[in-house]
């Protein structure tokens, strides 16, 4: 049983599944604890974890007043959790005050994420965020852009 699942970001080969984790390029299956995350299609990252989502996010740059750093028409259903658990953010400089980016769902706020001076994020999710296929999950920058605050790049995790 051959599928094919991704594509390795390095190389662009083709990732498959033979009942375990394999490199079309390499004869030797590869131990699912040691699976380096894949960029997919559509933003996506496929992991060992089949439910996960993870939607992938880069500013490069300095941001623009109330800048939209992301957005994307949800293909399937998913759910990112109170708290944005296991989301995760980094910034190539640090902004000199703090500075709060917003995650909208069709246009109305559902968390933000705030970046200290350094460098150190905090997702605030209060509620699980369900999104429909066909929703708009959007992010934005502050309406006054931090002076130095750029290069920032975000991973939403959320499951289907």
């Amino acid at each position: 049983r051959v599928r094919v699942v991704g594509v390795s970001p390095d190389s662009q080969l083709p990732v498959i599944w033979e009942e375990r984790w394999q490199l079309a390029s390499s004869p030797d299956p590869i131990d699912i604890g040691a699976v380096p995350r894949l960029d997919a299609v559509a933003g996506a990252v496929i992991s060992s974890q089949w439910n996960q989502y993870d939607l992938l996010v880069y500013a490069a740059g300095e941001m623009a007043a109330s800048q939209v750093l992301a957005r994307v028409v949800m293909p399937r259903q998913v759910t990112i959790p109170a708290g944005a658990a296991a989301s995760r953010c980094d910034v190539g400089v640090n902004p000199t005050a703090e500075a709060t980016l917003t995650i909208q769902r069709n246009g109305a706020p559902v968390g933000t994420v705030t970046i200290g001076t350094g460098g150190v994020a905090t997702f605030a999710v209060a509620a699980a965020v369900a999104l429909a296929a066909g929703d708009v999950l959007s992010v934005h920058a502050q309406a006054v852009p931090d002076a130095t605050l750029a290069d920032v790049s975000l991973t939403l995790v959320g499951s289907m």
